[in-house]
């Protein structure tokens, strides 16, 4: 076989002893991002935001991530609706979502279905993903308002992965946003009552 001949469209070359495999290494430029999960938490606002229907001063809560990747760190809050649309949460987080942060499902019109959110403690009115997460209308709470600049109090969660990276592609969703750092400030760690798991998977 000879220098430069093809096979299959591929061409053929000799490799010699002391030259620099550098050709052979294959980009990763187009190579699906995988992230390794250093901490996760339940997030909330410290600063309390008026309920849109009724005033009344509500706590935004969401799922906090710090992950690692090949470009660097990157702090990420959750929706409690794309979690659950991951299947992360067992029944007791939920229970405890629901009791101690008003978090459950609640049917949304302008969705036009129901879906895991915040709900006013006064009127029951949904404190919709839009503007929670989104500044819909310029109406973003502590979390999606840019000029906000007020603490989040995170309340570490024992992990949901091994150690192995993965894609956590929902942690980047539409309903999801990066936070800077130096706006948390680490708090006791979250524990549910009689010690139960808070995510579907096994321990």
């Amino acid at each position: 076989m000879e220098e430069g001949e093809r096979i299959m469209g591929m061409e053929i070359r000799p490799v010699y002893a002391g030259e620099s495999m550098a050709w052979l290494v294959t980009s990763t430029d187009n190579a699906p991002e995988v992230w390794t999960l250093n901490k996760v938490a339940l997030i909330r606002s410290v600063r309390p935001v008026p309920c849109w229907k009724c005033g009344y001063k509500t706590i935004q809560t969401g799922l906090f991530l710090e992950l690692a990747g090949r470009d660097g760190y990157r702090c990420r809050i959750v929706s409690w609706s794309g979690v659950d649309k991951a299947g992360l949460l067992s029944q007791a987080f939920r229970r405890l979502l629901d009791v101690n942060w008003g978090v459950r499902p609640k049917y949304s019109k302008s969705m036009g279905c129901e879906y895991l959110a915040g709900v006013c403690p006064h009127c029951g009115a949904i404190q919709g993903d839009n503007f929670v997460y989104g500044n819909c209308q310029s109406r973003g709470g502590a979390f999606s308002d840019p000029e906000d600049r007020s603490q989040l109090a995170a309340f570490p969660l024992p992990s949901f992965v091994g150690d192995r990276p993965q894609s956590l592609d929902w942690a980047f969703g539409r309903f999801t946003l990066e936070v800077e750092p130096r706006r948390i400030v680490f708090r006791e760690p979250l524990m549910l009552p009689g010690g139960a798991w808070p995510w579907r998977m096994n321990r």
